[in-house]
């Protein structure tokens, strides 16, 4: 209920999934405008700068769910550092540019495997518990359990 208004002025451009954000002052979605989808936020009113948060479009990109306080939009990822992949690097680049515009990212990722470095981070990243895979033991799967449903109970 309320006016029509182009936020992206855009033609010949897939954006996918427009999701406000409930205290109604951003839309997140997903456009293709860089050949691949990427997620962006925008404020609503149409008046300051649209912000693409991802930038490797070769992850498959789930809508955007934004959280109660709207300062944060759940984000899901197989892989982040110390791994050395290209899903873990955009996993961290989104956590650090969602931090940078003043949301507070939570990040759930598996446990690395043992000896691998700590990182740091100015966001929590809660680890679960995690297995590698027989033919790839590089790749850990995370295990789902009360170390992911305690974090997004406190948020």
């Amino acid at each position: 209920h309320g006016s029509i208004r182009n936020l992206t002025h855009t033609s010949g451009i897939w954006e996918r999934y427009p999701t406000w954000s409930p205290d109604g002052k951003w839309v997140a979605y997903l456009s293709d405008r860089s050949g691949e989808y990427e997620l962006y936020i925008t404020p609503q009113n149409g008046m300051g700068q649209e912000t693409r948060i991802t930038t490797d479009g070769s992850m498959f990109r789930y809508p955007p769910v934004w959280s109660p306080d709207s300062r944060r939009i759940a984000y899901v990822t197989e892989s982040f550092p110390p791994d050395v992949n290209g899903v873990a690097s955009t996993a961290m680049r989104v956590a650090e540019q969602l931090a940078w515009h003043g949301h507070h990212p939570l990040v759930i990722a598996p446990e690395p495997a043992t000896g691998a470095p700590e990182i740091g981070t100015d966001f929590p990243v809660v680890r679960v518990p995690a297995v590698g895979l027989p033919v790839y033991r590089g790749f850990r799967l995370g295990l789902p359990g009360a170390r992911v449903r305690e974090p997004l109970a406190a948020q």
